[in-house]
């Protein structure tokens, strides 16, 4: 066995700690944007028509893939990733409605997937920065802090409660901490008027279940329109992907189908409308009438299926 000398010693430490620190050094607000903002891509669906439907953030998860909220992608029949001026078209490539959490594939894809964090170490208090598209407006950056770590009665996690400022269309962007790693997918803000920076976000570890989640989701039955009389199936697995994340939605809710076979759904959750005053069986019937797809069916109002006289546009 080789003794170091007194001053190699002193050396060989005093390496394994700079190693150590360098392991675990923290990035300067201007230094996290540029290196994650390649990596957060604005996300654009349109209907039937091309028409747009809504917009929201991504981010690149896997070479060629993005993880984004199902609720971003609601309703979509064509979903386009935009960073400044480059643009590609996205395909739907897994789901999982109930922990709203779904992937994209983008081919033409070339930014770089962004580095996970290990969530078990996530603490209350910590600095946390988000990238998004809030309001509309690409790579938006914001900061704050972790608020809360929300869990259910098993003690496991299901939300990241954060106060980095967020806006509609921050849906699907990235909560990240100092060390520029991925800790959570920004998911919705308080519906209350008046709470202030009451954010939360899905824990990211969630992404590394999502191929089982999805696999088992994709398996299960679900009720087939043809089987009823009259009612029109589903056009394609776009169609059925829509039910699935009408099945994770929050009551009351409603679906409807157009003859076509192309899904709309809404739901009585007060940020997809309910201060309105239409039911949601009124406002899925309504966007099905608006997309023009030929005559309209309520196929189902929370988890009954129901058929309605059709609906002429």
């Amino acid at each position: 066995m080789t003794l170091l000398s007194p001053a190699g010693l002193a050396l060989a430490m005093a390496l394994c700690c700079l190693g150590h620190r360098a392991a675990a050094a923290t990035l300067g607000p201007e230094e996290l944007f540029a290196r994650l903002s390649p990596s957060v891509w604005m996300v654009n669906t349109y209907d039937p028509d091309g028409l747009p439907l809504a917009v929201g953030s991504a981010v690149v998860s896997a070479p060629q893939v993005l993880v984004t909220n199902c609720h971003v992608l609601s309703n979509a029949s064509s979903v386009k990733v935009r960073r400044e001026q480059i643009t590609h078209l996205a395909r739907l490539e897994a789901w999982d409605p109930q922990r709203d959490l779904c992937t994209l594939r983008v081919p033409e894809l070339a930014a770089p997937a962004v580095a996970q964090a290990d969530i078990t170490q996530l603490k209350v208090g910590q600095p946390v920065f988000t990238i998004g598209t809030a309001g509309g407006i690409e790579l938006t950056f914001s900061s704050g802090s972790v608020s809360g770590m929300r869990r259910n009665r098993a003690g496991q996690l299901f939300a990241i409660q954060f106060n980095a400022p967020i806006s509609a269309g921050s849906s699907g962007g990235g909560l990240f901490d100092n060390q520029g790693r991925l800790t959570g997918l920004v998911t919705k803000r308080s519906a209350d008027p008046f709470s202030q920076n009451l954010n939360f976000a899905l824990p990211i570890h969630w992404l590394n279940e999502l191929p089982s989640r999805h696999a088992r989701i994709a398996a299960e039955p679900i009720p087939e329109i043809a089987a009823l009389t009259g009612l029109p199936a589903f056009a394609n697995n776009a169609g059925r992907s829509i039910f699935r994340h009408f099945l994770g939605l929050s009551h009351p809710r409603a679906f409807a189908l157009s003859q076509s076979g192309h899904g709309y759904a809404a739901s009585g959750d007060a940020s997809t409308g309910e201060k309105t005053g239409a039911s949601p069986a009124k406002r899925a019937m309504q966007q099905c009438l608006d997309a023009r797809q030929g005559q309209c069916h309520l196929y189902a109002v929370d988890d009954e299926v129901v058929y309605l006289k059709p609906t002429r546009p």
